[in-house]
C-alpha cells in the first residue's frame, strides 16, 4: 500500500524566499511513501510524534520509553533503509502508525518526507513533535508528571504555536572514540554529562539561533569549522501554509521568534556506532555541504583517539531542573 502525499497548500511566490524550498517541493512531488501498519491508536488528542529513521535499533527502545513516559500515545515513523532490526522491531510496535521508503537519504529528502508525513496527520488543534532517534526533549515540570499534553495545552494558552528548545549533546566520561552502551542501558545514564554554560544566542531572519556546546568547544577551529546551530522547534501546531523547511525551524518564521527557550533536546549523539554512520555519511555525502561536519570529526578523531568533551563547562544531569538552574531552558508558567 501507498500513502500518496496531500495536496500541499502553496504559500504564495515568497516561499521562495528559502532557498531549499524549491528542492524540497520537487522531493515532495516525486517521493512515494510505502504504508507497512497503522498503530491501533488510530486517533490521538495529544501531540504525535515523527521522525525518520535509518539503523537505530540500538536506541529504539529508550527513544520510545522515554516518549511514552512523557504521555506520547502516538508515533509516526518512517523507516529509511534499515539493515539492522529496526524496521522489525518498529512492526512489532502497537503504538507505531510505520512507513518505509526504500530512496536514499539526504537531508532534502528527508525534510520531503517529513512534511508529506505531516500532511497526512493535518488536524485542527493537533500538536506535532519532530525529533531525530537521538534526541530525547525534556522540560521544566517533567521529572514531577507533567507531560506533552499539558506543556501544549499551556503553550496554547500563551499563544505559542511552536515551541523553542535546544539540542544538548550529551557525553560520558571516556573518550568520544571509546563510547560504551548496551541497548538495555538506558541512555541518559550512559552518557549523563553536558556542558552547563558556554552558550550564546543571536536572531537570524529566521530563528533564534543558539550556539556553543562541546561540539563547538572541540570542534569550530579545525579546518572548515563546526559551529553547531543548536536551535530547534520540535514541538509545534500547523496553520495552512506552515512548511517544516529545515531541521531547526518552520517556514513562515515568524511564530519563530514568539517562544523563549523551554525544550532541551537531550542529544545523544556519539554513540558507540558513531565512527560507522560517521563513514557512511562522509562515503555518501548526502549532508549539508557534502558531510563536511561528518569529515571533520572522521579526521579529528582519526588523529586523537583519545579526544574527550570533558571540560571546565562539564555537568551532570540530574534532570530538566539541571537545564533550569542553568539557564539552558526557561521555567514554564503551569
Amino acid at each position: 500500500m501507498v500513502r500518496q502525499p496531500l495536496d500541499f497548500p502553496r504559500a504564495g511566490p515568497d516561499v521562495l524566499f528559502d532557498e531549499t524550498i524549491p528542492d524540497i517541493l520537487e522531493a515532495y512531488a516525486q517521493a512515494s511513501l510505502e504504508l507497512v501498519r497503522l498503530s491501533r491508536a488510530t486517533d490521538s488528542t495529544g501531540p504525535i510524534v515523527f521522525s525518520i529513521m535509518r539503523d537505530e535499533r540500538a536506541i529504539i527502545g529508550d527513544f520510545l520509553r522515554h516518549y511514552r513516559g512523557a504521555g506520547i500515545d502516538k508515533f509516526v515513523i518512517l523507516d529509511n533503509n534499515s539493515t539492522d532490526d529496526t524496521f522489525a522491531y518498529l512492526c512489532q510496535q502497537d503504538d507505531v502508525d510505520l512507513y518505509r521508503t526504500r530512496t536514499g537519504f539526504t537531508t532534502i529528502r528527508k525534510q520531503a518526507w517529513l512534511n508529506i508525513l505531516l500532511d497526512s496527520y493535518r488536524a485542527p488543534g493537533q500538536w506535532y513533535i519532530c525529533v531525530d532517534a537521538d534526541e530525547h526533549i525534556v522540560f521544566d515540570g517533567l521529572e514531577r508528571g507533567r507531560d506533552f499534553r499539558q506543556l501544549a495545552n499551556v503553550m496554547e494558552r500563551q499563544g505559542i504555536w511552536r515551541c523553542r528548545g535546544c539540542l544538548v549533546d550529551m557525553y560520558s566520561h571516556h573518550p568520544i572514540a571509546q563510547s560504551r552502551f548496551g541497548t538495555e542501558d538506558a541512555l541518559v545514564d550512559a552518557y549523563p554529562l553536558f556542558d552547563g554554560s558556554g552558550y550564546s544566542e543571536y536572531s537570524l531572519p529566521e530563528l533564534i539561533a543558539r550556539e556553543g556546546g562541546p561540539r563547538h568547544k572541540l570542534f569550530e577551529g579545525v579546518a572548515g569549522g563546526i559551529r553547531p546551530q543548536l536551535t530547534k522547534y520540535p514541538l509545534f501546531r500547523l496553520d495552512r501554509g506552515d512548511f517544516f523547511v529545515n531541521p531547526h525551524f518552520l517556514w513562515p518564521y515568524d511564530r519563530n521568534f514568539d517562544s523563549e527557550c523551554f525544550l532541551g533536546l537531550l542529544h545523544f549523539k556519539f554513540l558507540p556506532d558513531f565512527s560507522v554512520k560517521t563513514d557512511r555519511a562522509v562515503e555518501e555525502e548526502n549532508y549539508w555541504r557534502n558531510s563536511l561536519e561528518y569529515q571533520i570529526y572522521k579526521s579529528t578523531l582519526l588523529k586523537q583517539q583519545d579526544l574527550t568533551f570533558l571540560g571546565e563547562n562539564t555537568e551532570f544531569y540530574q534532570g530538566p531542573l539541571s537545564l533550569v538552574q542553568g539557564n539552558v531552558i526557561a521555567r514554564i508558567s503551569w
